[in-house]
């Protein structure tokens, strides 16, 4: 497994572990290009304790509709 230069934060909510999205730091996030355009992501997400990295589901959406491979699909119907 490759080390990990930079850590996320974590903290607990409701006794549960949580993580930072990994687009809080776009620098160091390979789905920059799907962070906020207002800034760095700032939502937290349920995780187990030994994550390393999460994206949460609001950047996921983000990284569908812009990702570098998108090509929508054309759809036509026909009576």
């Amino acid at each position: 497994m490759a080390k990990q230069n930079f850590t996320y934060k974590t903290k607990q909510i409701d006794g549960r572990h949580a993580m930072i999205c990994m687009n809080s730091n776009p620098a160091e996030s390979k789905y920059a290009y799907a962070a906020p355009s207002d800034g760095p992501c700032e939502e937290w997400v349920f995780c187990g304790n030994d994550t390393a990295k999460v994206l949460c589901s609001s950047c996921v959406q983000r990284s569908l509709s812009k990702s570098p491979n998108f090509e929508p699909i054309e759809k036509t119907y026909e009576d």
